[in-house]
């Protein structure tokens, strides 16, 4: 008995079955480990819980940008009610984040009120903290991700394959949360994030791209998450845009006044709350102090002349375009795509603004209605690594320019 058993093991089908048991079970052992979540920290445990649903866990393949150097993954989460909204609305406001921003997220959709793309860009070392981070908006604050869809961008990283996969990122069993605020929370996953990680490096345009065609509608603003409506800024946009004169102008870009405000004030509920903000030097306008080229051409003096109702009104034209101008606006989603040669901070949105202004395109200003970032910023605490890409993406202007010079048969000098 013992030498058939033997001589049983020995044969080679037996040899081949037995390595594919092994194989199969190994397999299964890995998997379960790649597969379960990290638990969140333990002071987001025990209150307020909530059930999270059950999403398709079905991995999905990512596509390609046109450089090859990063995957994108569209649509990784989609709001119950997005969907039919983008059949409603016209107008969206597509947005783009990394992680250490996205807090802001829920201030955004709040007061903005309709539709809300989101392309967020991630490193390996930061996924895990994006999942449970969104594991925890998708639960606590259902109501606000209702009407948002994410799409992911990451650097592609080969390990044998042509492209790369994720999984769902709504987890069936999800850790017990804590339901809290959304900057605290954040503040408390961000302890877990590598300290080498830093925003160096983030393909701004891409994001912006992804994320506008991510909307769906008529009419999009492409803004940062650190950019915040005026309240009820989608239904007053909604009205203004559906007029007569608006939906005739086919090439108007309509902005948006941008303004820094003291992180110990009040978000403005008006024009003219945030007019007094500024009288009292605790608001003044975007990058003024920073680089006041960046929202010059809007020409602040006349806006705040301007409309003080809730009907949007054309304050005035931009008359005194320049270079360096790079207004949030919203427009007909037919603009020119921003090029996605130029990676990190520098040429990313004035660049993309600058061939508008090539092409034709009138720029109108708005009111009552306007942005806000929060912050009065100062030069000095801006790291080092900035001004670094931005010489980088200075140079590759060069031949941006040069191709526009072509394309349009016309020039500004710069």
């Amino acid at each position: 008995m013992k030498y058939n058993v033997i001589k049983v093991c020995s044969k080679p089908w037996f040899l081949g079955l037995l390595s594919v048991i092994l194989l199969t079970t190994s397999n299964i052992t890995l998997l379960m480990k790649v597969n379960t979540p990290t638990p969140l920290p333990d002071y987001l445990d025990t209150h307020n819980t909530t059930t999270i649903c059950k999403y398709e866990d079905t991995p999905r393949v990512g596509r390609l940008d046109q450089n090859r150097q990063h995957i994108i993954f569209d649509s990784l989460f989609v709001g119950d009610n997005f969907w039919q909204l983008s059949q409603e609305k016209i107008v969206c406001l597509a947005t783009l984040s990394t992680p250490d921003k996205l807090h802001w997220l829920p201030q955004v959709v709040t007061h903005w009120g309709g539709l809300v793309s989101l392309a967020i860009y991630l490193k390996d070392s930061e996924e895990q903290l994006f999942k449970s981070y969104l594991n925890y908006l998708y639960v606590c604050h259902s109501e606000i991700m209702a009407n948002v869809s994410v799409h992911l961008i990451k650097p592609l990283v080969r390990h044998g394959d042509i492209y790369s996969r994720v999984s769902s990122y709504l987890s069936s069993e999800p850790p017990i949360i804590q339901c809290s605020n959304p900057t605290t929370v954040m503040k408390a996953f961000m302890k877990f994030r590598a300290k080498t990680v830093a925003n160096k490096g983030v393909p701004q345009n891409h994001m912006r791209n992804v994320a506008r065609k991510g909307c769906g509608t008529s009419y999009v603003i492409t803004s940062d998450i650190d950019v915040i409506p005026s309240k009820n800024a989608e239904g007053q946009l909604e009205t203004f845009l559906k007029r007569k004169e608006s939906r005739e102008c086919i090439k108007c870009v309509f902005v948006l006044p941008t303004f820094e405000l003291d992180d110990q004030a009040i978000f403005p509920k008006s024009k003219s709350e945030l007019l007094t903000l500024e009288s009292k030097g605790r608001a003044r306008p975007f990058h003024e102090k920073v680089f006041i080229h960046n929202q010059y051409a809007t020409n602040f003096s006349r806006w705040r002349s301007s409309n003080t109702t809730n009907d949007i009104v054309i304050s005035h034209p931009v008359t005194d375009f320049e270079f360096f101008y790079e207004p949030f606006y919203v427009s007909l989603d037919v603009v020119p795509p921003h090029d996605e040669r130029f990676i990190g901070y520098g040429f990313t949105r004035n660049t993309q603004v600058y061939e508008m202004f090539l092409s034709g395109w009138k720029f109108y200003v708005l009111s009552p209605i306007f942005l806000i970032h929060w912050g009065l910023q100062r030069r000095s605490t801006r790291p080092g690594w900035r001004e670094n890409e931005n010489t980088k993406n200075r140079i590759l202007f060069t031949n941006f320019k040069r191709e526009l010079i072509a394309r349009y048969k016309l020039d500004m000098k710069v």
